[in-house]
């Protein structure tokens, strides 16, 4: 059999899928719709070969994709890494393709993205997509999808006024130089070590926001109260203790969860991310990215998006926050 790749792979569009690491899942749900319309999905945890230093691999791919697809959350909006993907994409003339995943300003990422065409994918359907599937195929060369390309046009930025300008224009080239020892420090860091005390532990629900618009919010209350996520407690063993996972996040075990990922980002935040499956949701999933605040050994924060997938595949996006207090040795 032949290691020559198909021609027609040749002519598809790349797209480099930068991400904040809590929005991983939904990166790589990205990549399988553009991978079903023509289009090469690109994101670092999937495609960086084994033994390839996690700096060079970014550099090199951003270098030859056609494009940068940003995935903006609040956390991507302050990630320095993301920061540099954008710089890297600007320096090398790619086109970038904002994708709104919160309805939220931009604030870290202002500069890199003021001027350009946003896409709204609050509900994260895979029709909601279809405009930049459409704008992709439409604006880059040579794609077989639609015969003869527009030439790809690039939104002018807007400068900021008088004096600001220069220190604008000097953080960009500190960020440029940075890269190479960002990426550095990053691929080499040591994942976090995260344990808890052993004994009973309680888990409250300080807050939820619903974040998806186009639903009703009382049809979205009652759905997010399908999950009883307003309490729950448990006994945590030495073992479990030394190792915390699911049987910490789901204390009672009603939500029938289990593990994806635990540790550090690239950012030094230590996240959690689970996915459950409780009876109440007929087939549907739950799935938590959660950021952990672990100053105090007694009372340990946990912050971020739950995704609620119902059997139909339609997603609701929830912003909460749970706190988990020690109860003491005795369980």
């Amino acid at each position: 059999m032949s290691d020559k790749p198909d021609a027609s792979d040749e002519q598809r569009p790349v797209a480099f899928i930068s991400h904040h690491s809590s929005q991983e899942r939904t990166a790589r749900h990205l990549k399988e719709i553009l991978e079903r319309n023509g289009i090469t999905g690109w994101m670092a945890p999937d495609d960086i070969a084994p033994g390839t230093r996690f700096d060079t691999a970014i550099v090199d791919q951003v270098r030859t994709c056609d494009m940068i697809v940003l995935l903006f959350c609040a956390r991507s909006d302050q990630s320095e890494h993301v920061r540099r993907e954008l710089t890297l994409g600007v320096d090398h003339k790619k086109l970038i393709y904002p994708v709104r995943l919160e309805d939220i300003d931009v604030q870290g990422l202002a500069y890199w993205l003021s001027g350009y065409q946003w896409i709204d994918w609050l509900d994260q359907r895979d029709e909601t997509i279809q405009k930049l599937i459409d704008t992709i195929h439409r604006q880059s060369p040579g794609d077989r999808n639609t015969g003869e390309a527009d030439p790809p046009t690039r939104p002018r930025r807007r400068r900021a006024p008088g004096r600001r300008w220069w220190w604008i224009g000097g953080i960009a080239a500190l960020a440029a130089l940075a890269i190479g020892l960002g990426w550095l420090f990053w691929s080499e860091k040591e994942a976090h070590e995260f344990k808890v005390l052993s004994g009973g532990w309680l888990r409250e629900l300080e807050s939820h926001s619903l974040v998806t618009r186009g639903i009703e919010p009382d049809a979205a209350e009652a759905l997010f109260d399908r999950l009883t996520l307003d309490s729950a407690q448990g006994c945590i063993g030495p073992a479990d203790a030394d190792s915390p996972g699911v049987s910490f996040f789901d204390l009672d075990g009603h939500n029938n969860c289990s593990m994806d990922q635990i540790g550090r980002d690239g950012d030094g935040d230590l996240l959690a991310e689970l996915t459950c499956r409780p009876e109440a949701l007929d087939g549907g999933t739950a799935s938590f990215a959660l950021e952990l605040t672990t100053d105090q050994s007694t009372k340990i924060g946990a912050a971020g998006n739950l995704t609620i997938s119902d059997d139909t595949g339609a997603r609701t996006l929830y912003r909460v926050a749970f706190h988990y207090y020690y109860a003491g040795k005795a369980c």
